[in-house]
């Protein structure tokens, strides 16, 4: 059986390692690619961030590693996921949307980060949104999304 290694991600979600419990030499308290704090662990409820997976057993288990979205242990979204919401909302606040439609946007941004029931809809609703926005808008919001958004929401606003 084998086990999750400890994270270290910096604040906007770049990986720093993903091995950092087996391997704490490659360590470090600021990222490399952006100068932001780093973290190992849910800023929540301090459960360590879930590395690479070691089946114990060599040249078994991924070497790739994305980080997660979520705490597994509280569910809170890490701070990498609210940093790019955050961003995708003030970029579409300048775009002339009502309040009302700011408000569903973002509730929407939360619901595409993972795969649910409701993520369909959700996504369908961004691909809506972003229509009503200049397409400089448009485009800058899905740089900022594209890399938190579930495999399903990405089939459905990305193409």
């Amino acid at each position: 059986m084998g086990r999750y290694d400890i994270a270290q991600v910096c604040m906007n979600g770049h990986v720093i390692s993903a091995e950092v419990g087996t391997n704490p030499r490659s360590k470090q308290p600021h990222c490399d690619k952006c100068g932001a704090e780093t973290i190992t662990e849910c800023l929540n409820c301090g459960t360590a961030i879930r590395g690479l997976y070691d089946t114990q057993t060599w040249g078994s288990g991924s070497r790739t590693y994305l980080p997660p979205s979520y705490c597994y242990q509280c569910g809170k979204p890490f701070p990498w996921i609210e940093k790019r919401i955050r961003a995708a909302v003030e970029l579409s606040k300048d775009a002339g949307l009502s309040t009302e439609e700011l408000s569903e946007f973002e509730k929407s941004l939360y619901d595409v980060t993972s795969d649910t029931p409701s993520t369909q809809v959700s996504a369908s609703r961004i691909k809506k949104l972003l229509s009503k926005v200049s397409s400089e808008t448009a485009t800058g919001i899905r740089e900022i999304i594209v890399d938190i958004l579930s495999t399903t929401a990405k089939k459905m606003i990305l193409d």
